[in-house]
C-alpha cells in the first residue's frame, strides 16, 4: 500500500514543478535514515484530484514514536493546489477543509513536532484537534537581483565583516562537499555536541542534489595560507534559494569568512532565483548574523503534541 501511495506521489511531483524543494520526492528518500521513514498524506477532491498534500516522517526515539521532519529538512508542508477565489472566505474554507482532511489521516505517534511552510497562517484545525501551535521566525529576501540594494538594508557590523573577509578570502564555487561537511562539523565540535546528520546521508544528498543541479557549495579559501577557512551550503527549489549550512574554522570566524561566502551566495543565487530565505533560528547566537543581512522577519508555525503520558511527564520536569 505504501508502495502505491509513493509513487503517485513522485508522479505528482513530477507533473509539479513549483513544489517546494523539501517536499520533493527525491528529496525526502535521500535525507531520511530509511526510505520507508516518510510517506504523503493526501487531501483529494470529489474528483479524485490531489487539492493538498503534508508529508510525515516517522521515526523512533528510544521506545517512543515520533512524528516531525527529517533531517535538514526546513518544514514539513503543506501544498495546496493553485486556485482562483472569488471571495477570502471560499480560500479560508478551501484551506481549513483539507487541513481537517489531513489531520484525520495523520498516523498515530506519541510525539508530534513539526514546522508548516511560512506561507500558510491558518493553523486553527490543528488547534481545535488539540495540538499547540507557536510563532517560529525565519529571515527572507525577496528581489535579491538588486545586490546594491540589499547592501543598503545590511547592518554595519555585516557590511564590515564582509569587507574584511574580502581582503582575506577568494570564494571558489566548489563540488568538494567532504571539506564542506568537515567544516560544519566544526560548528558542532565546537559547541560539543552531536552533527545534525551523518556522512553518509549528507553524501546521498549530495549525490541527488548534484544530479538535479540543485545546490551551490562555496568555500572561502585563505590567499596567504590556501586553507579552506569558511564555507556555505546552498541549494534551490524554482524560486529560492536556502541557506542549507554553513561552517568555519577558528580563523575563519576572526576573518570574517562566513559573512563573505554567505555576500557571495547571495549574488551567486541572484543568477538563479529571485528569492532567499536563511531558514531561521531561534539560537539567540545565531539569529543576529541572518538579520544583519537585511531579511523580512517572517513568522512561520510550529506544529506541537504529545500523547504519550510519560513523554508529557519527562517535558513538565524539563520545564
Amino acid at each position: 500500500m505504501l508502495s502505491h501511495i509513493k509513487k503517485e506521489y513522485a508522479d505528482f511531483c513530477t507533473n509539479e514543478p513549483e513544489l517546494p524543494i523539501f517536499m520533493q520526492n527525491w528529496w525526502l528518500d535521500a535525507v531520511c535514515e530509511n526510505r520507508n521513514d516518510w510517506q504523503p498524506v493526501f487531501s483529494k477532491n470529489k474528483n479524485g484530484q490531489i487539492d493538498a498534500v503534508f508529508i510525515c516522517h516517522l521515526h523512533k526515539k528510544y521506545f517512543f514514536k515520533r512524528m516531525g521532519e527529517p533531517p535538514l529538512t526546513q518544514f514539513s508542508g503543506i501544498w495546496f493546489r493553485e486556485k482562483n477565489f472569488s471571495k477570502r472566505n471560499e480560500k479560508y474554507f478551501f484551506v481549513k477543509k483539507n487541513l481537517d482532511a489531513i489531520i484525520h489521516q495523520l498516523p498515530q505517534a506519541d510525539y508530534y513536532f513539526f514546522r508548516l511552510r511560512h506561507t500558510l497562517t491558518d493553523a486553527q484545525p490543528f488547534f481545535w484537534k488539540g495540538f499547540d501551535t507557536t510563532v517560529r521566525y525565519t529571515y527572507c529576501l525577496a528581489n535579491i537581483k538588486n545586490y546594491a540594494d540589499l547592501q543598503a538594508q545590511m547592518n554595519d557590523n555585516t557590511r564590515r565583516n564582509i569587507k574584511k573577509g574580502a581582503l582575506h578570502y577568494d570564494i571558489e564555487i566548489s563540488e568538494d562537499w567532504e571539506t564542506f561537511v568537515q567544516l560544519n562539523n566544526t560548528v558542532f565540535s565546537r559547541q560539543d555536541t552531536n552533527a545534525l546528520v551523518s556522512n553518509a546521508i549528507w553524501k546521498r544528498l549530495d549525490n541527488v542534489l548534484s544530479e538535479k543541479k540543485a545546490r551551490t557549495i562555496l568555500l572561502a579559501r585563505n590567499k596567504k595560507t590556501g586553507n579552506i577557512d569558511a564555507g556555505v551550503y546552498i541549494i534551490f527549489d524554482y524560486n529560492t534559494a536556502y541557506y542549507l549550512a554553513g561552517g568555519c574554522n577558528t580563523v575563519g570566524r576572526e576573518n570574517g569568512g562566513l559573512y563573505f561566502s554567505l555576500s557571495n551566495a547571495l549574488q551567486t543565487s541572484a543568477k538563479r532565483v529571485d528569492n532567499f530565505d536563511f531558514e531561521g533560528s531561534m539560537l539567540q547566537n545565531v539569529e543576529p548574523v541572518f538579520r544583519g543581512f537585511g531579511g523580512i522577519q517572517t513568522p512561520y508555525i510550529a506544529i506541537q503534541k504529545t500523547k504519550n503520558i510519560l513523554l508529557r511527564l519527562k517535558n513538565a520536569i524539563k520545564k
